[in-house]
């Protein structure tokens, strides 16, 4: 007989409401074989070449049994004539139900869907599949009952070198250049006007225009007219509209063709070409006042320039301190995956989009957009931005597993406490319940992923070396997977030995508020 289990937490689909620092993962490193008992389940948990996990799960004969009773138990509830409900015999409620292999099938699909997301669990796996369950036998009163399962996890690839991470970014502090060009624009806002009477049109003029302009036989209303402002330079026309105006007198009449169209600027052959004739009827300049102690204390109310300046860069400082510390975020990001020895599975990059996906649907539904209108704004195509989510998707997962490989190579452990922390910072009335239904659902080992990929990231943050723009050392090629040398090559005794001198490492909606690693700089 065969049966397919529905297993809590493993729908295929990313819950919402896990970890955001589980939301690419990848797994700490598993034995490819091992025995390990929780309760009273004995399992056996094999990892082949191809990162798939078989394992066989082992029930005792007392818990099957008491499955069997239940399954009795519930299917009396039913109203048999002639006895009250609950008071069938085994024998008449089997020859109701068809016979005893019904409560048998009951009992055995009720065990393996309590009992495989825990064994999972305690075994420290987070399947990126949903568990494939073997062709069950059904249990037997008064025997041990064993079933097998299969599912794919992340690989445990490694990392080309865990030395701390060097990215190069600018000063946080304002530059002379910066603050002048601050001023500059400050000073334009406060700019007047003067008439030119004695040169013709240059660069940046502010003319007056008396202009008539057709494209075909259509009058261009917008561009025509006896006196219409315009200034050379503001990007509101073509390039080659101010060309032709340039060096124009005052009274001086233009007769030119030109495109509207700037990717076709300056073929004014076109056949929709815009015929333009325009006499410069006034130029204007812009006269910016002069910097001074007093027109600052005047017109900005500062004491003097030295202290307006002083305002400026911190501004500047500010704004660049925020703008560097999502910059620094996404380095990091991209210097963790660039070290990872190997590519992300196409199981794993899959899960990474759909999460992906998911969360910018969410926000655009919070934002009340659709996607044609973000896809119009953006101005992406519909392959654009799906290869743009793709990259998303492979950076994010080969940062997660690039964790992984820091966090095996620290070290890392996370206790009890920290994960029933984890309830208890989310918010929740009753943290221990959410706790307990996490833990009853086998759903504790992604949370314990996440919080591993946190420290790993603490440590990594702590140690980054951060340089100078321009002055980073080139790169050291990245092995493949089949060029790296495998983990498992070490000796006892050096891995023992490692792990001696190491220390311990010291980031896009749901019903119930689960509890989420806390994020670090950067992002998973």
């Amino acid at each position: 007989m065969e049966m397919v289990a529905e297993l809590p937490g493993f729908c295929g689909e990313k819950c919402s409401s896990a970890s955001e620092a589980a939301k690419a993962r990848g797994g700490p490193c598993a034995p490819s074989e091992s025995r390990g008992t929780i309760a009273t389940l004995e399992i056996t948990s094999k990892r082949s070449d191809a990162d798939v996990i078989e394992l066989t799960v082992t029930i005792p004969a007392d818990e099957v049994q008491k499955s069997i009773k239940t399954a009795y138990k519930e299917a009396g509830k039913v109203r048999i004539p002639g006895f009250r409900p609950g008071k069938a015999p085994r024998q008449v409620l089997e020859n109701h139900y068809g016979g005893k292999e019904y409560f048998q099938a009951k009992a055995t699909d009720e065990l393996v869907n309590e009992k495989l997301p825990l064994a999972i669990d305690a075994e420290g796996h987070v399947p990126l599949d949903k568990p494939n369950v073997e062709e069950l036998e059904l249990v037997e009163e008064g025997s041990d009952y064993s079933f097998k399962a299969s599912f794919t996890v992340r690989p445990i690839l490694e990392v080309s070198s865990f030395d701390p991470l060097q990215i190069e970014l600018p000063s946080e502090e304002a530059t002379p250049e910066e603050i002048e060009q601050q001023l500059d624009t400050m000073l334009d806002y406060y700019a007047d006007f003067a008439e030119v009477t004695d040169r013709p049109v240059e660069a940046g003029d502010f003319l007056i225009l008396q202009i008539e302009s057709t494209n075909g036989e259509e009058r261009l209303e917008g561009l025509s007219g006896e006196a219409v402002p315009y200034q050379l330079g503001s990007g509101g026309l073509p390039a080659s509209f101010d060309e032709h105006l340039i060096g124009a007198a005052i009274g001086e009449t233009r007769t030119f063709d030109f495109s509207l169209n700037p990717e076709a600027d300056g073929e004014a052959a076109d056949a929709g070409a815009t015929h333009v004739v325009a006499t410069v009827k006034e130029i204007k300049t812009r006269i910016k006042p002069e910097l001074t102690d007093a027109w600052v204390k005047e017109k900005i109310e500062f004491e003097s320039v030295d202290e307006l300046k002083s305002r400026i860069a911190d501004s500047i400082k500010g704004r660049k301190q925020s703008e560097l510390a999502s910059l620094k975020e996404q380095l990091i990001t991209e210097e963790l995956a660039a070290r990872l020895v190997g590519e992300p599975p196409a199981l794993l990059l899959a899960q990474t989009e759909q999460g992906i996906y998911r969360d910018f649907f969410t926000s655009l539904q919070r934002r009340n957009q659709n996607f044609d209108d973000f896809l119009a704004n953006t101005g992406l195509s519909p392959d654009a931005f799906r290869e743009n989510i793709h990259e998303q998707a492979v950076l994010f997962a080969s940062q997660a597993l690039a964790l992984d490989a820091f966090a095996r190579h620290l070290a890392l452990e996370v206790t009890e406490d920290e994960i029933r922390q984890e309830f208890v910072e989310s918010g929740v009335g009753d943290p221990e319940a959410l706790y307990q239904e996490w833990k009853d659902n086998g759903r504790i080992s992604e949370l314990r992923e996440g919080i591993l990929r946190m420290k790993a990231t603490q440590h990594i943050n702590e140690n980054v070396e951060v340089l100078a723009p321009g002055t980073k050392p080139a790169a050291a090629k990245t092995k493949t997977k089949s060029e790296a040398k495998p983990a498992a090559a070490k000796t006892k005794k050096a891995k023992a030995t490692e792990k001696a001198e190491k220390e311990p490492g010291g980031k896009e909606t749901v019903t119930k508020k689960a509890p989420k690693a806390k994020k670090a700089d950067t992002e998973d």
